[in-house]
């Protein structure tokens, strides 16, 4: 149905410059409980989520049983621009599906491709989120790789996790842009079911600015960096590790140096070389 708007929308002539997206879902929540007048607070019930597959439904199905259910509660209970929307279902009335969309989504909707961004709802009090809505903000970005992700002043170390966003964390470890690479996952004690995020006992790369890097090694950089910054600057490390690894580097590039005929000057150049390689 928002699909459908946004196609009329856009044949207008004021939007003639429009430029398209496609918003593709993993799965469908479906909010239900007993309905309110607006202004009552929504409260979620966590322990009544299910997870249902539906017949030859493409997407997962899952239930959220709520009290107070209300369509302007569960936009205001919402956290990221590009969810903030629902359709609204009461077979009680003439009109029984109503679409409901937060300002930030349109915004988001109606941006052109280079201002389009993955935020919060509610930007001037991010106090109000924790560390849910940061797995959720970076797994979405993860997701759509295509927008930018903005991500305000939202501290991580704060609130816990369900079992369900540290999956999502997991998933992410591999990925070189994950916006949360700083931080892992750790058991709430005493809690199997919940965990909390902190800080990294390993840093980010100075060199590269991507790559992971121990806090023991005293040049703060990933191999590859440590290596070539150890040969141009003529520096050992004082990690053990790190101090032998520049050793075998060494053996292995004037091997290799002296197998293709590279010697004296030419050989250091090619020993810095093989660290941008390999």
């Amino acid at each position: 149905m928002i699909a459908k708007v946004v196609n009329e929308w856009t044949h207008c002539e004021d939007l003639a410059d429009y430029e398209r997206l496609e918003l593709v879902a993993n799965d469908i929540d479906v909010y239900h409980g007993r309905y309110t007048d607006e202004g009552a607070t929504f409260l979620v019930d966590f322990l009544d989520i299910q997870k249902y597959p539906v017949g030859d439904l493409f997407w997962e199905l899952n239930t959220v049983k709520c009290q107070r259910w209300n369509a302007v509660g569960f936009l205001e209970n919402n956290d990221i621009n590009i969810t903030a929307s629902c359709l609204e279902v009461d077979l009680s009335r003439d009109q029984s599906v109503r679409i409901h969309a937060s300002p930030r989504f349109w915004k988001f909707l109606f941006s052109s491709n280079s201002e389009r961004s993955i935020e919060l709802v509610d930007t001037y009090d991010c106090t109000r989120y924790s560390a849910t809505t940061c797995v959720r903000m970076a797994y979405k970005h993860f997701e759509m790789q295509m927008f930018k992700l903005d991500m305000a002043e939202l501290d991580p170390t704060e609130g816990t996790l369900a079992s369900s966003q540290k999956a999502k964390l997991d998933k992410m470890k591999a990925w070189e842009n994950n916006p949360l690479k700083a931080y892992e996952c750790r058991k709430k004690k005493n809690q199997n079911n919940y965990y909390f995020v902190a800080k990294d006992n390993q840093l980010v790369c100075v060199g590269c600015q991507s790559s992971r890097v121990n806090k023991s090694c005293s040049m703060v950089r990933c191999e590859k960096c440590w290596v070539k910054h150890c040969l141009e600057e003529q520096k050992v490390c004082k990690c053990k590790d790190h101090q032998k690894g520049v050793k075998e580097w060494k053996q292995k590039a004037l091997e290799r140096c002296a197998d293709a005929g590279i010697y004296d000057e030419d050989c250091i150049e090619a020993m810095i070389g093989l660290s941008d390689s390999e």
